[in-house]
């Protein structure tokens, strides 16, 4: 994904696109992990807990095997957020550097 952004950028985008769009995510490129690392408690656990963890404990509680993974109070902290949180940041550092190559 992030080599496609790349491609997009500088082959098939166009030009009023590439300059602004590049410098922002050069931007939150730039971002130490630990800024990314701080927005999940803050933006993706409170997300969690009101939206995607109710819904999952709808669907698959009743379940026989997975009822017991997703059952429990919806309080947002899980490897799901986390692993959003941790993806966004090396997304981010992976584009850039292959823009870097260009």
């Amino acid at each position: 994904m992030s080599f496609g952004i790349a491609v997009f950028l500088t082959e098939s985008g166009p030009v009023w696109l590439r300059r602004p769009l590049g410098t922002a995510i050069e931007l939150l490129a730039g971002v130490p992990s630990l800024i990314h690392g701080i927005s999940g408690p803050f933006i993706f656990v409170p997300l969690f807990a009101r939206s995607v963890q109710p819904w999952r404990q709808s669907v698959f509680g009743a379940w026989l095997v997975v009822g017991g993974l997703v059952a429990g109070p919806p309080i947002g902290v899980s490897i799901l957020a986390a692993g959003i949180v941790l993806a966004l940041s090396c997304w981010l550092v992976s584009r850039a550097k292959a823009r870097q190559g260009e």
